[in-house]
């Protein structure tokens, strides 16, 4: 079985942002692809309400997400361990 298969590329990115009810909040985001840090700020702008300021945004690298058709759930039961839910 091929990584391909199961795994898909993302970058991961941190970001400092300052909404209209706090000054700071700084999370980790992750993309698929490789979106530029403009394009990322841009999401940013978009996607996330009451956002009045992007602070930074750093690109930490890249990583591994496994693909969304992928059950979780039954991959965790398989190899022994309880699901929560």
């Amino acid at each position: 079985m091929r990584i391909e298969e199961r795994w898909q590329d993302v970058t991961i990115f941190n970001v400092a942002f300052a909404t209209t009810k706090r000054a700071s909040i700084e999370r980790l985001v992750i993309l698929k692809n490789a979106p530029s840090d403009a394009d990322v700020e841009a999401m940013i702008y978009k996607h996330l309400p009451n956002v009045v300021a992007v602070h930074h945004v750093d690109e930490w690298g890249t990583g591994l997400s496994l693909k969304e058709s992928i059950d979780m759930s039954k991959e965790l039961t398989m190899i022994g361990m309880e699901v929560a839910g």
